[in-house]
This record gives C-alpha cells, structure tokens and sequence, in this order.
C-alpha cells in the first residue's frame, strides 16, 4: 500500500514518535506542501495516477485527516506545482497528466485549477494547456514582466520520445493562451529548473532528458535566457545517464517565485505605557543575501492586522502611549535565491 508520512518538527528534531502516515490511493511523486486555501494552516496535495485524482489533505491545528480531504479528477496526474499564475493572491494548482487512461494516448496536457478563497478548487473553473506527458514543469517569470510564465516540458509522445517540443507558455494580464508560447527542442524530459546560473540577472532554464532514440546516454539541456523571450538562446549541452527527475520544488517563493520569504512573530504583550523599542537581531547574513526588520503595534489584539509595519531602521522604533501589543516581521531576501540568511534571535526592548 502506499502511504505518505508527515514528520512534526520539534525541539530536538524529526523522529518516528512525531509522524503519521496516511494511506494513498496510488502512486504519485511530486507532492504540493503550500496554504491552498489562505487560512493560515498549510495543507498538502499529492496526485494519484491509478485513481486519476488528486487529493488535498486540508491542515488544521490538530494535523491533517482523510476525512478533512478534498478530490480533483485529473485523468493520470503524476506531478504538480503550487503558484499564484494570475497574481490575484490566491494559490493555483498546476498538474500535468501522462497519459489517459482508456487509449493511453499520452497527448493529453496540463491543467490550471485556478484558487478560489470562497469555493476552492474546481474543475469548472480550471484550463487545460497542451502537452505530451508534460513530466517535471517549472513556473518562473521568465521574461521579467511581472507575470509567471510555465515551462511545459515533453517526455513522450505517441511513438517517439525524440526531438520533443517544450513549450514555454507566457503569462499575461488576461492569464494563458495555448499559442502564447515560445518553443524549445528536448529529449524525453523528466525534469527542469529555473534559475539564473550565469549571474547575468536573466532566468536560464536547465533541462533533464531521460533517453535518445533508446539510448540513456543522453545529453541534457541548459538553455540560456537571451532576453528575447528565448528566440535564439545559447545551449550547453550536458553528458547525463537516464536522469529520472532532478528537483521536486523551484527556486523562489511559492506564491510568486520571488527570491524573497517572510515571517511574521506570533503577538507579544507588556503592561504599562512604552514610547520606543529597541531590536537587537542574531543572524548569519551570506554575501547576496538580505535581512530586514519591521514592527507593527496597537492597543489590543484585534487591532493589530490592520495595523502598517514599521521599517526599523538603525535597530529603533517608536511606539503610542496606548500599545500594548505587538509582532515583528523577519523579510529573508537573496540575490540569486541560493542563498539566504539565517536568522537565530530576535530580541525586543522597549523603554518609556
């Protein structure tokens, strides 16, 4: 049977007295960890090939249940992404599918379950984008517009798995058109990443290939962003042996792949009147990576959230007589979103 095993962290790490494990229905690979439906708790999606279903284990304080679950059919669904495509604020799923499961006909594309706060996911309000056993897609902003575009990557089509054609499909204001696309020549993908790797501020794309006409000494693909929404790229091509899959998550933030990620304190209390405060931070600060402070501060806990933050700059802040409560926030950036601080203490003082 398979299963899928959470482990709670603690103080003293991962171990079997903190894990669950919850029975699968079929195999999947490339689960979704992310707050699908913006209510503080994350929750997690993993597919189903044989079932053709994906389902999402909704989180609450007290874990994650089958019974607190929801499905979405998706006929062969093998992997999936987690990203805000149409930049509304709210988490869309991206699947892809092998191949249906009556002809076994493998041109059967992805598809975009838009989020929905009120309805959740739904197969009404999704759209489908074409592709060959689209295995292992990447979601970057590619062309540096503001928008994320999704590279649909081809392992296979009905009788070959050679000389494939990957499609970039380019996000948009008015979201995804099945011809907004941009066209790349690949072998029997499995995998792909995004990223700039030559430093020139530009998102390249590197590229996994399984096999070449039978032969698993292939040759993988990194493709070098030319600015030009990938016309004309410069190629390096790299000796691999049957690679199967490269990395299950891409770089950036979830939501919009930006190289920056954020947390927020739970809520600090004091009595009496406070004017200023002070913040002495503990923190292992890479070069290219970034660390800032802010606060933000109100007389009751209710009033908080609308509450602005507060930049601290030079490590001080003011406060209203009337404070009695409130939070920081920790903003982690980096300039290639390989490397990032690590914050160790904060620590809060406030004077009269």
């Amino acid at each position: 049977v398979d299963q899928l095993f959470v482990y709670y962290g603690s103080a003293k790490g991962y171990g079997h007295g903190r894990r669950v494990q919850f029975d699968k229905p079929g195999y999947s690979q490339e689960h979704v960890v992310a707050d699908l439906n913006d209510d503080g708790w994350l929750d997690i999606a993993h597919g189903s090939r044989s079932q053709h279903t994906i389902r999402i284990l909704w989180g609450q304080r007290d874990g994650f249940s089958v019974e607190r679950s929801s499905l979405l059919n998706l006929a062969g669904v093998l992997g999936m992404s987690a990203a805000d495509l149409d930049g509304d604020g709210q988490v869309d799923l991206f699947a892809g599918t092998y191949a249906d499961p009556v002809s076994v006909i493998r041109d059967m594309g992805s598809r975009i379950f838009w989020g929905d706060r009120r309805r959740g996911f739904q197969q009404s309000n999704s759209q489908w984008l074409p592709g060959f056993s689209p295995l292992g897609r990447t979601i970057a902003d590619f062309d540096g517009d503001g928008h994320l575009d999704i590279f649909s990557p081809q392992h296979s089509g009905e009788l070959t798995r050679e000389d494939l054609a990957c499609h970039i499909y380019w996000g948009s204001a008015t979201g995804f058109h099945t011809r907004r696309r941009s066209t790349l020549i690949c072998d029997s993908v499995n995998d792909s990443l995004a990223g700039d790797f030559n430093g020139d501020g530009l998102i390249d794309l590197a590229v996994a290939c399984h096999t070449r006409h039978g032969n698993h000494r292939a040759f993988s693909r990194v493709f070098y962003n030319d600015g030009h929404r990938f016309r004309n790229p410069r190629m390096t091509r790299l000796p691999t042996n049957g690679t199967h899959l490269m990395w299950a998550l891409d770089i950036g933030n979830v939501m919009d792949r930006s190289y920056r990620e954020t947390f927020e304190s739970r809520t600090l209390e004091w009595d009496g009147e406070a004017r200023r405060g002070r913040v002495r931070v503990e923190a292992d600060v890479p070069r290219g990576g970034g660390l800032s402070i802010a606060v933000r501060a109100a007389a009751a806990r209710k009033q908080l959230a609308s509450r602005p933050w507060q930049a601290v700059d030079g490590r001080r802040f003011t406060l209203l007589p009337e404070d009695r409560v409130l939070q920081y926030r920790a903003t982690f950036s980096s300039d290639n979103g390989d490397r990032y601080p690590v914050l160790d203490r904060v620590e809060i003082k406030l004077t009269d």
